[in-house]
């Protein structure tokens, strides 16, 4: 299930483009990626903690307010996620 889960999420925030050709970041929602730390796929990093060098955006989620949350892949391929609109999700975008 989790790898079933884990295979829709990349591929659903895989590098798009637009019609202009320009690199559109896909968006997942939020409970998905809560989902993502509740299966222990990614750590959460939303109150402390820190990225390490190198690590990557993966994808965004959304609200009313714009972004509100987060997913990023280290380069050894482990996921980190914030799921707050604050200081730690905007330190990082």
């Amino acid at each position: 299930m989790i790898h079933l889960f884990l295979s829709h999420i990349f591929i659903c925030a895989s590098k798009q483009t637009n019609s202009k050709g320009e690199d559109q970041i896909m968006t997942i929602t939020q409970a998905d990626l809560k989902k993502l730390i509740s299966y222990g796929a990614a750590k959460n990093i939303t109150d402390s903690g820190t990225l390490p060098k190198g690590s990557r955006r993966i994808t965004v989620t959304t609200g009313s307010y714009g972004a509100n949350g987060a997913l990023f892949v280290s380069e050894s391929g482990k996921l980190y996620a914030i799921v707050a609109r604050g200081g730690q999700l905007f330190k990082y975008l």
